[in-house]
């Protein structure tokens, strides 16, 4: 079995570093799988996704600025964030694990044969 490393750019929102299972979040139906030591993926998020927010170790986000809600709300509860992720929510769908350089705007992850 052959891997090969995969890295998605985005922007920095909040400093920090995290890993674990990505859960891509599209209504506030899917709030409830977000457990803690996840990493929570989203076009965007709204006052809604606060709760989820909170259990995630890192926020990813496709869309947003440095004035956004996931970036204002990860800076103010110190918890990594990347913004502007472009097709994050398709990217890192179904991957059992990934890895958030916030600081430098990056997530990572390992692709293994059939996947």
């Amino acid at each position: 079995m052959t891997s090969e490393s995969h890295l998605l750019r985005g922007k920095s929102a909040s400093s920090g570093y995290a890993t674990g299972r990505p859960v891509v979040v599209t209504s506030v139906a899917d709030l409830a799988k977000v457990k803690t030591g996840d990493i929570l993926v989203a076009s965007e998020t709204q006052v809604a996704f606060v709760s989820a927010m909170s259990r995630a170790s890192a926020i990813i986000t496709e869309q947003g600025g440095r004035f956004c809600h996931a970036a204002v709300w990860a800076r103010e509860n110190e918890k990594p964030a990347v913004i502007q992720a472009e097709d994050a929510t398709r990217l890192l769908a179904d991957l059992p694990l990934i890895r958030v350089d916030a600081c430098q705007g990056l997530i990572s992850w390992e692709a293994f044969d059939g996947r």
